[in-house]
């Protein structure tokens, strides 16, 4: 089987998972508009109860799955054999957990006052059943992914906008994001056609999946508890009214979504690493595995940097005009969340492509619940008093405090060196310096609008490039020099086909 290269990984992964996000995006001004902040809030809510079984349908199937397909990727039957042996097993927990959440919804609907809406959200965990991400990012087929996301989100696209349009559509909404969700999974089947036969099922063995699935679930229940239990408890902690409980949501889901979408640039690399750290660890390559971790920290450092003082520029000018009016609270809370765009970028360097592929699980357990109880605690005391802003507060402190165990795990494991980690930073952290100086000073003296926020986009990031390839910064000079192959070789195929 011909090995994918990184450069075409990283392009199809980015792709895929900018699209999965931005897409939607495309509908989130209009969805603001008519569903409004409340709207929005009950969505959120109702969306994150679900959530918790999702979490529970998932256990730990997708790191792990993907892992485990990697490792096999180049013998076909043991390829074959894993995946039925996972997807079966995740297929039975997906349906348990489904059924569970209908029989407890039939009873309590957990608070939420639609029924529409309750039922539409729990598609979004029997989709968990279908999902077959893990093969195929497994396999290093990002492209395939990258074209199921463009038809799929597309897709979502029309539906919102031909069937919603009222600020009764709550559950109309729900069920088109739901419904997605669901038709993405489906679609993957259609690609399985010889990469995949038939199981036979007296082989397969389940019970060794058991342990390594579980000790996976276990940080995954962590993880829920900081990414949704922060909205489940806005709705439930914050002071006022009803409305006003929805409206702080409101705010916090749109404010999460932004930063949510800007966090893949940083953590788009993971997938691709974990792939193909764990193809090196199964040959025993060590050194290859360092090189990886490297250049990943290195990633983080200088996309990172830039997001965190574009935001702290630009999130006013972006609520403006993306959201328009009634979302007064949603800048100050991108800002505080930017500092995840750093530490979310070396949490994954440092599980997902190093703990998670030398089968380290124990420590990504231990800093996922440490996170997390950290986050519990400070949102108990401050979203009482401060709503929205004491959320997004617990969850920038939650996530330092799991970046730094993990970095001093992975120090001690001796995965990087600690010169080389703080020296990748220096050069980015001066070039973001210079760059937040420049933006701010154009937005001071610039009206909000579209033109001005991507005028100052713009200009920020030349700003930035320039100030790195001043100071010959390697990483910048390697990114040049790999944008300037991609270009030639595009040009030279072109020539190619116009000769022929």
């Amino acid at each position: 089987m011909k090995k994918k290269t990184l450069t075409s990984n990283f392009i199809f992964s980015l792709i895929n998972q900018i699209l999965g996000v931005l897409l939607p995006l495309i509908t989130a001004p209009y969805v603001a508009r008519v569903l409004g902040a409340v709207g929005n809030g009950q969505y959120s809510y109702a969306f994150s109860i679900a959530q918790y079984f999702v979490i529970f349908a998932s256990l730990g199937f997708a790191s792990y799955g993907q892992r485990e397909i990697a490792k096999a990727n180049s013998d076909f039957k043991l390829r074959n054999k894993i995946f039925w042996e996972l997807f079966l097993l995740r297929f039975l927990v997906s349906m348990f957990s489904f059924a569970i959440f209908l029989l407890i919804g039939i009873y309590n609907n957990f608070g939420i006052a639609d029924n529409l809406l309750f039922f539409s959200v729990s598609i979004n965990i029997l989709s968990v059943a279908f999902d077959l991400s893990f093969f195929f990012q497994g396999m290093e087929e990002f492209k395939m992914l990258a074209i199921r996301t463009i038809i799929v989100r597309l897709a979502l696209i029309c539906l919102i906008f031909i069937f919603v349009y009222d600020s009764s559509d709550v559950w109309i909404y729900a069920l088109c994001t739901s419904l997605s969700t669901l038709g993405a999974n489906f679609i993957m089947f259609f690609s399985l056609k010889g990469r995949i036969t038939k199981p036979n099922f007296k082989e397969l063995q389940f019970k060794k999946h058991f342990k390594p699935v579980l000790l996976l679930f276990i940080p995954n229940i962590a993880i829920t508890l900081y990414t949704i239990l922060d909205k489940t408890m806005i709705g439930l902690l914050t002071n006022g009214t009803q409305e006003y409980k929805d409206y702080s949501n409101g705010c916090y889901e749109q404010a999460y979504k932004i930063n949510s979408l800007a966090l893949i640039f940083v953590t788009v690399i993971s997938s691709i690493y974990q792939s193909r750290n764990s193809a090196l660890y199964a040959e025993r390559n060590d050194i290859g595995i360092q090189k990886n971790v490297k250049f990943a920290i290195n990633y983080v450092w200088h996309v990172a940097v830039p997001m965190i003082f574009g935001f702290i520029i630009l999130s006013s000018n972006l609520t403006s005009w993306f959201f328009g009016d009634g979302y007064d609270d949603v800048p100050i809370l991108m800002i505080v969340m930017s500092p995840r765009f750093l530490f979310s970028g070396f949490i994954e360097v440092f599980t997902t492509q190093t703990l998670l592929v030398y089968g380290k699980e124990k420590y990504i357990s231990i800093s996922t619940w440490l996170a997390a109880m950290v986050n519990v605690v400070i949102n108990l005391v401050l979203i009482p008093f401060l709503g929205a802003m004491g959320a997004a507060i617990a969850t920038a402190i939650c996530e330092f405090c799991n970046f730094l165990f993990v970095f001093f795990i992975c120090k001690k494991e001796k995965f990087f060196k600690m010169e080389d980690f703080f020296i990748c930073g220096i050069k980015p952290l001066i070039a973001g310096l210079v760059m937040f100086g420049v933006g701010f000073t154009i937005q001071y003296f610039w009206n909000y609008s579209i033109l001005s926020f991507f005028v100052i986009v713009l200009t920020s990031l030349v700003i930035y490039g320039i100030m790195l390839l001043v100071m010959k910064d390697n990483f910048a000079l390697f990114a040049l020099n790999k944008a300037k192959n991609i270009c030639l070789n595009m040009l030279s195929n072109i020539k190619g086909r116009i000769h022929k």
